[in-house]
């Protein structure tokens, strides 16, 4: 790697823009570059070296081989192999699915089963929309990467580096990194989706008004859920709440860190199921069929309505709170 690589790498370092690990890696990625014939041995720093001091010697003996023959037959050769790999995708149908990048998306809802967000960092906002017949798609500080295929839609949310000065330079691998910058999606999607499905690393999450399965994944960050017909969620750190009216299917949340606020409105009928570790635990409009109460958490059973649907919620650290408008209270 040359000298104004590792120059501007640590500048970059020393104005705050990467962390060490991110230098490190840029430094480690660079490395390669220079080298064709290894790609399978990139941060070896052995291996660079001796291929930089060799290509003095070893072109002599090379050289009478390689300038007669491959010149001319790999151009030849070239060629004839991109057409062999576009054939091979039909037979595995996967003329159906295809990607693009945009920072606006929009796409006809009609045969959709699913859609799935993805972002490392950043916040995400759904939105489901009555009567809505498309799916749409808009970022900010990066750009989304769109894949389709056949029923299903995947959105990746990619961020942007803030000096695009410096893109030309770091190529693909600085690209890697704007993957864990922080973006901002919103999404409307037909209130009618059959699946959802968010997985956010670091950020806060609130959907609202999608009545199908919502699947939530995250790691830190806040979310808030309104109006899902079922719910499946896996959150490490942060509060969550939840309003919504579940009438059938299963339902579960657990948690690890933060607290846990639960509302179901009117006209739900649900079995529920609640534990917490350590923390408060209380219910409300529940007929309380099992109550443990510990000196630090507890568990609750309870039934509101027919408890056609089964709720199960599990904390292990913060306050955990469900309540039932409307209910049987005891």
């Amino acid at each position: 790697m040359s000298d104004p690589f590792r120059e501007r790498i640590e500048n970059l370092l020393r104005q705050g823009k990467i962390s060490p690990e991110e230098a490190n890696k840029l430094f480690r990625a660079l490395e390669p570059q220079g080298e064709t014939a290894s790609a399978s041995t990139p941060l070896t720093g052995s291996q660079p070296t001796p291929s930089i001091l060799t290509p003095s010697k070893p072109p002599t003996a090379p050289m009478p081989s390689t300038p007669p023959t491959p010149p001319t037959p790999v151009a030849a050769v070239v060629p004839p192999t991109p057409p062999a790999t576009p054939s091979t995708p039909p037979s595995n149908a996967m003329p159906t699915s295809h990607s693009k990048a945009s920072d606006h998306y929009v796409h006809a809802a009609n045969n959709i089963r699913k859609l799935v967000i993805n972002a490392t960092a950043g916040d995400i906002d759904v939105e489901g929309v009555p009567g809505l017949g498309t799916i749409e798609a808009n970022v900010k500080n990066g750009s989304l990467e769109i894949t389709e295929d056949g029923d299903v839609i995947r959105i990746l949310g990619v961020g942007k580096i803030d000096d695009p000065t410096e893109i030309g330079w770091l190529n693909t691998v600085i690209r890697t990194i704007g993957r864990n910058l922080p973006v901002d999606i919103h999404v409307k999607v037909p209130s009618n989706l059959l699946e959802l499905e968010v997985k956010a690393l670091a950020g806060d999450v609130s959907v609202a008004g999608v009545t199908g399965m919502v699947s939530l994944e995250m790691s830190a960050g806040d979310l808030k859920l309104k109006d899902a017909g079922r719910f499946n969620i896996n959150a490490k750190a942060g509060d969550i709440k939840v309003r919504t009216k579940l009438t059938d299917g299963e339902s579960n949340l657990r948690a690890l860190a933060g607290n846990v606020d639960v509302i179901l409105e009117g006209g739900s009928s649900v079995t529920m199921k609640a534990s917490n570790s350590a923390g408060d635990i209380t219910a409300k409009g529940f007929i309380l069929t099992h109550t443990e109460k510990r000196v630090v958490g507890g568990s609750l059973e309870g039934r509101l309505g027919a408890g056609r649907a089964k709720l199960t919620v599990s904390l292990s650290a913060g306050d955990l709170d469900i309540e039932a408008i409307d209910g049987m209270s005891q």
